[in-house]
Parts: C-alpha cells; structure tokens; sequence
C-alpha cells in the first residue's frame, strides 16, 4: 500500500491523533499510515513498561510485609 509522505507538521499531527483516539492494546489497523501505526506500537510498549514498572512495585511492597 502506498501512503502519502508527510511533512513535519502533519507528522506531528498523525502523532497527536494517535495519542488523542488509540486506546493501549486495541488492534492497530494495517490500513492507518504508518506514522499513526508506529506511535500505536509506542503507546503499547509505553503502556505496558508502566504496567511492568507498577506490577514490580506492588510485588516490592508486598514482599516487605513478609518478614
């Protein structure tokens, strides 16, 4: 599929769109132009770092009331 080349500010804009309408592990549609699939994935390893960063915390703190 051919997608239109952007210039910085719609790059910008397909960025913003992304993080305004795409909810963290939705399916990311082949059809979206790549810019817009790329800052999806980037929402998703973003969500799920926080998601790991939040499990590790809780399994520190539960592991100081074992003593």
């Amino acid at each position: 599929m051919i997608f239109k080349e952007l210039d910085p500010s719609e790059i910008k804009s397909f960025k913003e769109w992304a993080w305004d309408f795409y909810k963290a592990g939705d399916p990311i549609d082949e059809l979206w132009h790549p810019v817009i699939r790329a800052e999806c994935a980037q929402i998703n390893a973003i969500t799920h770092q926080c998601e790991q960063y939040d499990h590790d915390i809780a399994t520190l703190e539960n592991d100081e009331w074992d003593y």
